[in-house]
């Protein structure tokens, strides 16, 4: 089954508000245009980690070893910059399930 864009925010966005919910008292309106890391108060590197395993685990893509974080992406010239929600849904969306990681190889 394939896994929408439409899908991929809703998830992402309901799994940082509940992050939101454990670790800020009034919550931040998450948009596409968010940068969880800079954006929501709290939310650093290992705010990052949890939430990067509950997405992937949510969407059914949690086994996937290359992944440490969803939210800090690397530049063309190999600078970390943090993710907008936009770029983090682009991502998820370059993903395969891992029972279908790996059949390019057998073509």
């Amino acid at each position: 089954m394939e896994i929408t864009r439409e899908h991929v925010v809703k998830t992402l966005t309901r799994v940082l508000e509940e992050g939101q919910e454990a670790i800020e008292a009034e919550p931040v309106e998450i948009t596409e245009d968010t940068r969880p890391i800079g954006d929501l108060g709290d939310f650093d590197s290992l705010a990052s980690l949890m939430a990067t395993v509950r997405c992937l685990d949510a969407l059914n893509l949690s086994t996937h070893d290359e992944i440490q974080t969803l939210f800090v992406g690397k530049d063309d010239d190999g600078r970390l910059y943090a993710r907008t929600v936009r770029e983090i849904a682009d991502t998820i969306l370059e993903l395969k399930p891992m029972d279908q990681k790996g059949d390019e190889d057998n073509d």
